[in-house]
């Protein structure tokens, strides 16, 4: 009897247990450590004649005292297999602070670099963030005199000596069907050998010019397209003139600045007193909801969902099982809505609605009609009427759905290219944002287009929010800001947070920022790399609650 009444007893705590408020977080021991800054500096130059470039890191304590004999590792954002760090090496600062480590690049472009200092020893963590562009990939050897160049060279030669051939023995069995140029002889005698002869037939200068006519035309063919290959017209193209690479002078200094105050930064990677990584740490954030003054974050590499708690930390809220259907891995867009939270999840194309405290409501299985390439949600929104709208960035299209996930209609068809994350204004006009054409395209809920924005003024944008005012807000992360555009889609400025660095430069505070909300006086983004950043938007007419 007591092991029934105990078994019933377990059953009941564990169905009421996730319904209990979140137990507060033990004091950290390291909030009384000294607080750190890590400023990285852009290399002056090559470092040796490969190409590789010095990178430093400067390390001092709140006081500027220089820091030596700490470990500083240096990291490279790649895209390659999705969004993750790579790990270039470490090094140990000197009695001035500095650690240095040189950089070979691997690709022309753009590289996203990251330093990081872990904490420990009574001392914070720290991090910056270093936008580093190269013109080209280093040269990792040089071929010898004699070796695969002269093949390379020669090959495409060879091969139309090659076509020609086949060609020609192609020419030769049609010439013998249509000009009866060979024929069969008779019957050979017993025991002699088989052989072929030529007719007997007259072969005339015209029938050779028509034979040679086919070998002779390509070969003309073959030598100007083999002179093509081996002069470098069908290599690589140019990055600079690539759709998509990477565009140069990413700076805002040139773009007048929204009046908007950096407040709070929640920093994406955290340690413990030791210095070791905390599990709590956000591993590529991509978006934000805000529910009950609770800022929720979607953290997408790890497929969960994070809250920043009162000291300034993450907080695991929701695990998904990464491989079931309320899988929230490599989500990017998250959205709240009469106090439940909206996430479009890529792997099976659902919408799983969770509650602030991380507890499963339900999911939505979305019934799309299929598309050139598989679904893959970019943003989400949720109107008065509690359909929902996902933008499809792998098929340039809008679709919104019912509650319950049934296909009600399809907007942008041939005017989105790979469209991004959505907004609902006040009116209830949806805003996308058109990242191919880099613009924010407003849209009736009918789907009828009304009107784009920041054609001029935009270089990678990712998300959209707009204030009650009208005022729309645009995460940009070629700007490495946010901008701001009026209601009449007058370009009002950009916000950066930019702080000054030890070389006395400006540098933004948003070196990869994507998810953006706003809310009462406040604007809420999520840098990638960074973390969270709260700015109180001075003098700017924005409403209560979030868009």
């Amino acid at each position: 009897m007591r092991t029934i009444a105990a078994c019933l007893v377990m059953a009941f705590l564990a169905n009421f247990v996730p319904l209990l408020p979140e137990p507060a977080l033990a004091e950290d021991p390291g909030d009384a450590r000294v607080r750190t800054t890590l400023e990285v500096a852009a290399p002056a130059g090559p470092a040796n004649e490969d190409g590789g470039a010095m990178l430093s890191a400067r390390l001092s304590a709140e006081d500027g005292r220089p820091l030596g004999g700490a470990r500083v590792t240096f990291y490279e954002l790649s895209t390659v297999f999705g969004e993750r760090l790579m790990e270039l090496g470490e090094a140990m600062t000197d009695t001035t602070g500095t650690a240095a480590l040189v950089l070979e690049p691997a690709w022309p472009g753009e590289h996203s670099i990251i330093a990081r200092f872990g904490g420990g020893e009574g001392l914070e963590p720290a991090q910056a963030t270093l936008l580093l562009q190269t013109d080209a990939p280093p040269n990792l050897h040089e071929n010898a005199a004699f070796g695969l160049e002269q093949p390379r060279k020669w090959a495409p030669f060879g091969f139309g000596l090659l076509v020609l051939a086949v060609w020609g023995v192609l020419g030769l069995v049609m010439a013998r069907v249509v000009l009866g140029i060979m024929a069969d002889a008779p019957a050979p005698a017993p025991g002699a050998v088989p052989v072929r002869i030529f007719s007997r037939g007259q072969f005339s200068a015209s029938s050779a010019a028509r034979l040679l006519a086919a070998p002779a035309l390509l070969l003309l063919t073959a030598l100007p397209v083999g002179w093509f290959l081996t002069s470098g017209g069908g290599g690589e193209p140019d990055q600079a003139a690539m759709p998509g690479s990477s565009h140069a002078g990413a700076s805002t200094a040139h773009l007048p600045a929204f009046p908007a105050t950096l407040e709070q930064s929640i920093s994406a990677i955290t340690t413990d007193a030791s210095g070791d990584v905390r599990r709590d740490s956000a591993d590529f954030p991509s978006d934000l909801a805000l529910v009950d003054g609770r800022v929720l974050v979607l953290d997408s590499n790890k497929g969960r969902m994070l809250t920043v708690t009162s000291e300034e930390k993450f907080a695991r809220t929701f695990e998904s099982n990464r491989g079931g259907e309320t899988s929230l891995l490599r989500a990017v867009a998250m959205t709240s809505h009469l106090g439940l939270i909206y996430i479009a999840a890529p792997l099976y194309g659902n919408v799983v609605v969770l509650e602030p405290s991380g507890r499963v409501d339900h999911v939505i299985k979305t019934r799309i009609p299929a598309g050139i390439r598989p679904f893959h949600p970019a943003g989400v929104a949720v109107d008065e009427s509690d359909n929902i709208w996902i933008s499809d960035s792998s098929n340039d299209r809008v679709v919104s759905l019912s509650p319950s996930g049934s296909f009600l209609a399809s907007i942008g068809d041939g005017d989105l290219d790979t469209p991004g994350g959505l907004a609902l204004d006040a009116a209830g006009n949806l805003w996308v944002v058109d990242s191919g054409h880099h613009q924010v395209k407003q849209y009736a809920p009918g789907g009828l287009l009304l009107t784009a924005i920041g054609a001029d003024q935009l270089k990678k944008p990712e998300a959209v929010a707009v204030d009650e005012s009208g005022t729309v807000f645009v995460s940009d992360a070629g700007l490495r800001a946010v901008a701001v555009f009026g209601i009449d889609g007058l370009f009002l400025g950009v916000i950066a947070g930019d702080q000054p660095g030890h070389d006395g430069e400006m540098a933004s505070a948003l070196p990869y920022p994507y998810g953006v909300k706003v809310a009462s006086d406040r604007l809420y983004v999520v840098d990638r790399l960074s973390g969270v950043h709260v700015f109180r938007l001075d003098g700017a007419s924005v409403r209560e609650g979030e868009r």
